[in-house]
């Protein structure tokens, strides 16, 4: 499943491309997981899960445009310019959850790291004030990830998750 298409991003300028999934209710069964609520029988640790990515295209060391915050309910925000790091050196997120800090853990990776689902390059914690340091050790296309969960029930679900991506080219 894809959605395709084509647009011109401006070159003298950071464009974030953004998306969000709409949220979906999971649950745990005999079977594993699957796309169900509480109510369906033998489901177990039912949740809402939504998801968030942001991709930072034509970043340039003078644009201050890739520290934007786009309002995404769980959002990174780099507040080091990607444009201007290289490998050996440390990029600076900041996550935010409803517009507020977070701390959390940080896992970051590079495109052709590894094939396995779930791998990652890098693994830090994040700071109280929601800042964390990711070691950028290759050139290429970064990802970083992040992941919240909150209480929060509803009719269908008894806890709510968000999970977000970064993605971002190291030159």
């Amino acid at each position: 499943m894809a959605y395709d298409g084509r647009l011109t991003a401006p070159s003298s300028a950071t464009f974030i491309v953004t998306g969000a999934r709409l949220p979906q209710i999971w649950a745990t069964t005999p079977e594993g997981l699957k796309q169900i609520t509480k109510k369906t029988a033998a489901a177990s640790n039912p949740y809402k899960i939504e998801k968030f990515a942001k991709a930072l295209v034509n970043v340039t060391p003078a644009d201050a445009g890739f520290s934007a915050v786009i309002g995404d309910t769980l959002e990174i925000v780099p507040l080091t310019n990607p444009a201007t790091v290289r490998p050996g050196d440390e990029l600076t997120v900041k996550i935010l959850f409803k517009g507020q800090p977070l701390t959390t853990n940080v896992y970051a990776t590079y495109d052709g790291f590894s094939k396995e689902e779930n791998t990652y390059a890098y693994y830090t914690e994040g700071h109280k004030d929601g800042t964390a340091k990711v070691k950028i050790t290759n050139q290429g296309l970064w990802m970083v990830r992040v992941q919240h969960t909150a209480p929060e029930r509803g009719e269908d679900y008894d806890r709510y998750v968000a999970r977000a991506v970064l993605l971002f080219e190291v030159k």
